[in-house]
């Protein structure tokens, strides 16, 4: 019989996850919407969320403000440099993320604010 559980209790055993192979970093960057482009302000995080290696954004409580025809906010992404090509998170930050979001219409990033910070794991 104890051979019989202690077979069951290995079985049941679950493996310790090893760890991350690629860490997480988030930016901040302030970026100007256009009013009527594009879509409204959250369907274009939606876009900002299509990018590869953007795992979440979101705006930055408290810092939006707006004017006739545009809308300026503070937006927080969370990235995984994943790409084939392993690069550091700045250079992910300049070659691709900061083109692929001036791209998607109606949306403009000004400045980076901060730096590049790394999640703990």
């Amino acid at each position: 019989m104890d051979k019989f559980i202690n077979s069951w209790r290995q079985h049941l055993n679950e493996r310790v996850a090893g760890k991350a192979e690629y860490q997480s970093h988030q930016i901040m960057m302030k970026c100007k919407t256009t009013k009527g482009v594009g879509g409204d302000k959250y369907e274009i995080l939606g876009q900002i969320r299509s990018i590869p290696g953007v795992t979440i954004v979101s705006y930055v409580p408290g810092t939006g403000r707006e004017d006739a025809s545009h809308y300026y906010d503070i937006v927080k992404v969370k990235f995984c440099c994943t790409t084939p090509v392993r690069m550091s998170p700045r250079s992910f930050v300049r070659r691709i993320l900061r083109g692929e979001m001036n791209r998607i219409p109606g949306l403009t990033v000004q400045r980076i604010v901060g730096q590049i910070e790394a999640i703990p794991l």
